[in-house]
């Protein structure tokens, strides 16, 4: 029996493992301990921007064990329905935090995606939603980053110029 959920609060204790707080610390948490049929799902964001949308997934029992050995399979879907859908199926190896499932998927533009995380081979599918906005490229933050100190220097050369230009006469 399939089982849809939106992510609702649910309240359960959180537990950070150690390896986990630096992950939490770079990516966005979009879902905690949601519970999915049998499932406690975690969910995380990381790198949004057109082209790449990582999303990284740990599913674990009622007593926050992670599972292993799992199907799992991600779709993003642009918000409002206008566009294509696309997907991937979650692995391991891909995943930033042993013991959870990851994929990164190429979505084609920006704006708001739902995002749906399946659990379990068909016809025992559980599902669970969220949104996620997906920016410009990661290049506008490098020009941003790289055109401060620059736009600075420029400005220090400019006043040194006007300086010295008067020191001569």
């Amino acid at each position: 029996a399939a089982t849809a959920s939106r992510a609702t609060p649910t309240l359960h204790p959180v537990v950070v493992h150690p390896e986990e707080a630096q992950h939490q610390a770079t990516f966005r948490v979009r879902l905690t301990r949601q519970e999915v049929g049998p499932y406690l799902v975690d969910a995380f964001t990381g790198p949004t921007e057109v082209g790449h949308l990582f999303v990284e997934v740990r599913v674990s029992d009622e007593t926050g064990r992670p599972l292993e050995g799992l199907t799992i399979d991600v779709e993003a879907r642009p918000a409002g329905g206008e566009g294509e859908a696309v997907n991937g199926p979650a692995s391991p190896e891909r995943a930033e935090v042993p013991g959870n499932y990851a994929v990164s998927l190429a979505v084609p533009s920006a704006g708001f995606w739902d995002v749906a995380v399946r659990i379990g081979p068909p016809p025992d599918v559980h599902q669970v939603s969220f949104s996620e906005r997906v920016g410009g490229t990661d290049d506008v933050a490098s020009w941003v980053l790289a055109g401060v100190p620059l736009a600075i220097a420029v400005l220090f050369g400019f006043v040194y110029l006007r300086t010295a230009g008067r020191r001569r006469s």
